[in-house]
């Protein structure tokens, strides 16, 4: 059974939210329509998120880059 991961999602400069999944969206297109739909988002979005190993934000290409407490920028 896959573990619940808590995303820290930056929807703007000024706004950031947490999201509980129950597991890892299959695809990042999956992850961008969960988030739109949580927060009444419109348009095309990219979502980056922050590598522990470089310390900065990617863009996300995969959902296997995403961990509990991973933190998604929009």
């Amino acid at each position: 059974m896959a573990n619940p991961v808590r995303l820290l999602i930056l929807l703007s400069d000024d706004s950031t939210e947490r999201m509980d999944l129950p597991l890892v969206p299959n695809s990042v297109e999956e992850l961008i329509e969960q988030i739109k739909e949580a927060w009444q988002l419109t348009g095309d979005i990219r979502l980056q998120y922050k590598d522990v190993d470089f310390g900065t934000f990617v863009n996300l290409r995969s959902t296997s880059s995403i961990k509990d407490l991973t933190t998604i920028k929009r």
